[in-house]
């Protein structure tokens, strides 16, 4: 894993420079190997699918849950309700909320609530949202900084969520307009008929699913709108970078947002199921 001889290309300059240059002798870049670890960080983030690594930690998410409690499984419902883990399940493994957050210190929970869903219809359709916008936007920025835009956008979400409302909450959905307002300032950025083609829809689609909130009481729009203005604020400054090459730092920060993640899940999971 760890590189001890040779040489390595710089990030910001695209120099070669040796690995055990703590600082570029072209550009004065910091630690341009990393440690050692920019070459296996490249291999890993050149390589990855993100937007079907976040598809498959909520789908086996989504089966614990159901897992955890069963009965949830032949609960009686409507179209909307099928197969819906229950409250304590979705508690367990880090469901959101401002009491959670404020009064017994689950501050990391909006965070966990992103990767959960209340329903088979729920996870459907955020996934398939996922699967529409992540490959270009991944494209577009580099597989580390969509990652970043996807965990920030899910996070600001909740924050706002939990700000304004007291009820619980989980879902995706905060992320997911965090990328159709990403999609919606790539493709001004981008201009000509392709760029305002898929800006206008991706803000149609938005405004569409916004309004639907309306009708449905469990649909959470004030997460929707969280992360509508964290992705395109968040996704305006990734632009002004997105012409240089995603460097180790930025894979590292994604590598620490998917290593909280993990541990976000596990944290809830020890201290509801065990307290």
């Amino acid at each position: 894993m760890r590189q001890t001889s040779g040489s390595v290309v710089c990030p910001e300059c695209g120099r070669l420079v040796e690995i055990d240059e703590t600082r570029c002798p072209f550009c004065g870049r910091w630690q341009p190997a990393m440690f050692g670890y920019s070459r296996a960080l490249q291999n890993v983030f050149g390589t990855l699918d993100v937007s079907n690594a976040i598809l498959w930690t909520c789908a086996i998410l989504y089966m614990l849950s159901l897992i955890l409690d069963p009965r949830a499984i032949l609960a009686r419902g409507g179209f909307m309700d099928i197969l819906s883990p229950s409250g304590e399940a979705l508690l367990q493994l880090g469901m959101t909320s401002r009491r959670l957050v404020n009064h017994y210190d689950l501050w990391w929970t909006p965070l966990s609530a992103t990767y959960l869903h209340g329903s088979l219809i729920h996870i459907f359709f955020n996934m398939m949202w996922l699967r529409m916008l992540g490959p270009s936007l991944q494209a577009m920025l580099g597989p580390g900084r969509f990652f970043l835009l996807y965990t920030i956008s899910g996070i600001g979400g909740f924050v706002v969520s939990n700000m304004i409302s007291p009820h619980p909450s989980v879902g995706a959905s905060g992320a997911i307009f965090g990328l159709l307002a990403a999609t919606v300032i790539a493709g001004r950025a981008h201009g000509g008929e392709w760029g305002h083609l898929a800006s206008r829809q991706a803000l149609m689609y938005a405004g569409m699913i916004f309004m639907f909130g309306f009708f449905s009481p469990r649909t959470n729009n004030l997460a929707h709108l969280g992360g509508f203005l964290v992705g395109g604020a968040l996704t305006w400054f990734l632009l002004r970078l997105a012409n240089r090459a995603e460097g180790p730092f930025v894979q590292v920060a994604a590598v620490l947002a998917g290593v909280a993640t993990i541990a976000s899940v596990v944290a809830s999971f020890v201290l509801v199921r065990f307290s």
